[in-house]
């Protein structure tokens, strides 16, 4: 759209002031429209959104494994589940975390590389704030968050972890 417009106004005259000769303007609306056509087919053929939207799918789903491996971890294996109970539990998440493995798209190692500073930056800016260990899980309908639960590590006279809910 830009190469367009600029194209449209190199051989524009403006209050009768030429702004290009004639000759020049035809080149410059030629390179213009070929480099217009040649990135629309190259963003096309590429789909930008398409694979972000593939990599934001997978992510939601790594963090709705993560948030059922932590309740499995903090609550289930805690209490007095039966162990063959547990063991089904997580030989199905360990299933489930293989079937992401195999299908999800391959993260180019600088992005991984990327991704790993940007989390020391925030271990760092959050140093001194929340314990680490503790689980903030945001169940998202959309961009905006509907429940938020907390599992904290501070422990009650009874030895375990409370649960704090957050409704919508």
């Amino acid at each position: 759209m830009l190469a367009g417009t600029i194209a449209s106004f190199a051989g524009a005259d403006l209050k009768g002031l030429t702004v290009i000769d004639e000759s020049s303007g035809k080149l410059i609306v030629a390179v213009l429209a070929s480099s217009s056509a040649i990135l629309t087919s190259v963003l096309t053929f590429l789909a930008p959104s398409e694979k972000a939207n593939i990599y934001h799918e997978y992510s939601n789903r790594y963090w709705a494994l993560r948030d059922q491996i932590r309740k499995f971890v903090r609550i289930e294996c805690i209490s007095d589940a039966d162990i063959k109970h547990l063991k089904r539990e997580y030989e199905k998440l360990l299933q489930e975390r293989i079937e992401l493995d195999k299908k999800h798209p391959l993260v180019p190692e600088w992005v991984y590389n990327e991704a790993g500073k940007k989390l020391e930056q925030k271990k760092k800016r959050n140093a001194g704030g929340e314990n680490d260990d503790d689980l903030v899980s945001i169940e998202r309908h959309g961009e905006r968050p509907t429940n938020v639960s907390v599992v904290s590590n501070e422990t009650s006279g009874t030895g375990s972890a409370p649960l704090r809910t957050v409704g919508s």
